[in-house]
């Protein structure tokens, strides 16, 4: 294994953003909008994970490319599905919604 590169890490950051995306783009489909996406820990958390998948794409793919994008894609893939064993098991978790509001300022609200 090979050092950390700047192209990899970048690569695995446009996957781990897509990814997220893409489960932004489906909760945006939804009337009501989970209770836990107006809280900053939950933004704090994704930001996380986003940069833990572009990092493991800069240190396991040396040349960047498809292979480093597809790293970068599964690493939060693979953090959410640990999170969600363990918080069910904890049950830390909150079943209250929030009626969907369009407005910026109410994605930062806490």
């Amino acid at each position: 294994m090979s050092g950390f590169t700047i192209a990899g890490f970048l690569a695995g950051l446009s996957g781990a953003a897509i990814y997220e995306a893409s489960r932004w783009v489906g909760l945006s489909r939804e009337r009501r909008l989970p209770f836990y996406l107006y809280k900053l820990h939950y933004w704090l958390l994704t930001v996380l994970q986003i940069l833990a998948g572009a990092v493991a794409a800069g240190y396991l793919t040396p040349t960047g490319g498809a292979s480093a994008f597809l790293v970068g894609l599964a690493g939060p893939s693979l953090l959410s599905r640990l999170g969600a064993l363990t918080l069910e098991k904890a049950h830390l978790g909150t079943d209250q919604t929030v009626e969907r509001q369009d407005s910026p300022a109410s994605w930062f609200r806490g």
